[in-house]
């Protein structure tokens, strides 16, 4: 198990322990085909992370007034957008 993230690729594991309601992990683990409960919280959660800073990223730059995605950030486009 490693990480795919490059700031986090080389780093040393630490011990961590989580708590959860009984059978969840194990449940998780067998739904989505990790080898094991480590692979799918680290994997869980560099995905969570990733999509967060591609959130952050796609909102800064729809907030750019000059960019062309300006038109992302305006309720009017999207509203006709989605129609």
């Amino acid at each position: 198990m490693s990480a795919t993230l490059p700031e986090f690729r080389d780093a040393p594991l630490k011990l961590t322990s989580l708590r959860a309601p009984e059978g969840l992990f194990d449940r998780a683990r067998e739904e989505l085909g990790y080898a094991s409960n480590q692979d799918m919280v680290v994997s869980l959660v560099e995905l969570a992370l990733k999509q967060k800073l591609q959130r952050d990223m796609i909102e800064r730059i729809a907030s750019n007034p000059d960019g062309p995605y300006a038109a992302l950030a305006d309720p009017e486009f999207l509203k006709e957008a989605r129609r």
